[in-house]
């Protein structure tokens, strides 16, 4: 009897072990799908440069972030956090990836972009997930960034060897199904070498992890680096460890997207 039970428990763990296994490399291989549709690390485009940096929580997560140039040749933006973490939160950046791609060629502003979003995707995300977003257009002409925000973090700048957030009315996030236009921010006119750093706000719970913490001015004292320094070849990349240095506890997904003005 013994031995039955000690062979049921075997074939058990074996079957448990096995399944473990199948779940994992279909993780991994959501992970490289997912990977895959993000855009390139780093772009250099006509009036600009941008380079992001995407670490999920899990094996895959809810950020979000994609760049389009535009036929008339404004660069379309835009990074997103969706509410939720993994798989769910995962699918949910898809669809929003896909109705990027289809309004953003076409919207007169980043306004016009959220609020095709919304009314897009509004009924198709589950119930009580929500998504705060991003959505800006840069003009590499005139140096100009237009910006719509629902709900998400402000973006920061970092000009003629400063660093402070651009603040304006952030919205709600979209999909709580209220009737909420968005609208856009005050353009801001760009200077050659000016940075603009985007980001969700698993930055700012990632660096919450100390007393006191002005996870802002971090930010923007890691966004303004001593003139000496030379270049670094990724630069997203380079932030996120000058700002995550130690054993930090990661509460949630972190993206940043840098936006470089030549």
């Amino acid at each position: 009897m013994l031995d039955q039970t000690e062979h049921i428990e075997s074939a058990l763990s074996a079957q448990l072990l096995s399944h473990h296994e199948r779940m994992e490399e279909e993780l991994l291989q959501a992970r490289s799908v997912q990977r895959y549709l993000l855009p390139p690390e780093n772009q250099t485009l006509t009036g600009c440069k941008l380079s992001h940096f995407y670490q999920p929580l899990y094996h895959v997560g809810g950020d979000f972030l994609d760049t389009l140039v535009r036929p008339d040749g404004i660069l379309a933006l835009m990074i997103a956090d969706v509410s939720g973490h993994g798989i769910a939160a995962a699918l949910s950046s898809a669809m929003l990836k896909h109705a990027f791609l289809r309004f953003a060629t076409t919207a007169d502003s980043p306004a016009t972009l959220l609020n095709n979003i919304d009314r897009e995707l509004r009924n198709a995300f589950f119930c009580g997930r929500f998504v705060t977003a991003l959505a800006a257009f840069f003009d590499p002409a005139s140096r100009r960034l237009t910006m719509a925000s629902a709900g998400h973090p402000h973006p920061i700048r970092h000009h003629d060897r400063t660093a402070q957030p651009l603040l304006f009315d952030t919205g709600l996030p979209l999909f709580t199904g209220e009737d909420f236009p968005y609208e856009n921010a005050p353009t801001v006119t760009l200077e050659p070498a000016d940075r603009v750093l985007f980001y969700t706000d698993g930055l700012i719970e990632t660096l919450h992890d100390r007393p006191e913490a002005d996870e802002v001015q971090d930010i923007c004292q890691a966004l303004a680096p001593p003139s000496a320094c030379p270049p670094d070849p990724h630069p997203a990349a380079k932030l996120f460890e000058s700002l995550l240095f130690g054993n930090r506890v990661f509460r949630d997904d972190v993206t940043l997207l840098l936006l470089d003005c030549l």
